[in-house]
């Protein structure tokens, strides 16, 4: 079955030229040298998996040790970093009858995420590191930019003379299913809903996650433990570290359980979550 949101994701870019600052131009480079050392990884991968070449996701989890200890920018970027070393591969292997080799990006070209840009007073704004920006002017000659604009920023390609920003069109449309919404308000300890059919409360009610929260006071408490017992540093950090994997894939099973049984239990509803953009200033103030 198609989701009925699905037809509404037509895509649209505009393309316009800019001179890159000295950052911008570090970050292409950065990027390219990162898409070279991620194109390597998957080969070698591919050469010991039959010729297969790895997902953009597992060809990530392997470059994961390496990004985190070299690299200086937002996590995110890892990301498309990736998914063009595949891309790059996979266009060499189909072209090529199956063959592979390690092939080296020499472009200054970088496809950007959403969750990494935002227009911004008619500026595109890139975040570089956690709080750390640089503003592209946009040049809005192309006469469907302002009703582009409103609509949602699928990515962006940025080379070292033109960007391209790809708008989701209809992103702001997205239809009611059966005129049918569930409503989530996340606590700590809780997960309170409510569902609106045709515009009217039919039920509120509350999902218990305290045993979540106690297996994450539970092992607190085991590592302060380990952190007071265990004098040999190597063996306490391997403690601590085993101690926090535990604690981590205990969690992900119950929240992907409860997650999965909320999403069966209401597949003919629309989801809807609280806003918590900003929820740090909000409570500053």
């Amino acid at each position: 079955m198609t989701h009925p949101w699905k037809s509404n994701g037509d895509k649209r870019t505009i393309v316009f030229e800019y001179k890159p600052s000295g950052t911008i131009l570090k970050y292409l480079n950065d990027m390219r040298d990162l898409i070279n050392k991620a194109i390597i990884n998957a080969y070698s991968m591919a050469k010991s998996n039959n010729n297969e070449l790895p997902s953009p996701i597992v060809l990530r989890k392997s470059l994961k040790n390496y990004y985190d200890n070299n690299i200086i920018y937002a996590k995110h970027h890892i990301n498309p970093a990736c998914r063009n070393a595949i891309a790059i591969l996979r266009s060499y292997k189909k072209n090529n009858n199956g063959k592979l080799k390690i092939i080296k990006a020499k472009r200054l070209a970088m496809r950007i995420d959403s969750e990494l840009i935002r227009i911004d007073n008619n500026k595109l704004r890139i975040t570089i590191r956690p709080n750390e920006y640089e503003y592209i002017d946009i040049v809005d000659k192309n006469r469907k930019y302002n009703e582009y604009s409103k609509y949602k920023i699928s990515e962006v390609l940025l080379t070292d003379n033109k960007v391209c920003i790809t708008f989701i069109i209809g992103s702001l449309n997205k239809p009611l299913i059966n005129n049918n919404i569930i409503g989530f308000d996340l606590n700590f300890k809780t997960i309170d809903y409510t569902i609106i059919k045709d515009n009217e409360i039919v039920e509120t009610n509350t999902i218990d996650t305290s045993d979540i929260a106690k297996t994450q006071r539970d092992y607190a408490r085991k590592r302060t433990k380990i952190q007071g017992h265990i004098k040999n540093p190597e063996k306490r950090n391997r403690k601590l570290k085993e101690s926090r994997h535990r604690q981590r894939n205990i969690i992900r099973d119950k929240l992907q359980k409860l997650t999965t049984k909320i999403v069966n239990d209401n597949s003919d509803k629309t989801f809807v979550f609280e806003d918590l953009t900003n929820i740090k200033r909000r409570e500053e103030k």
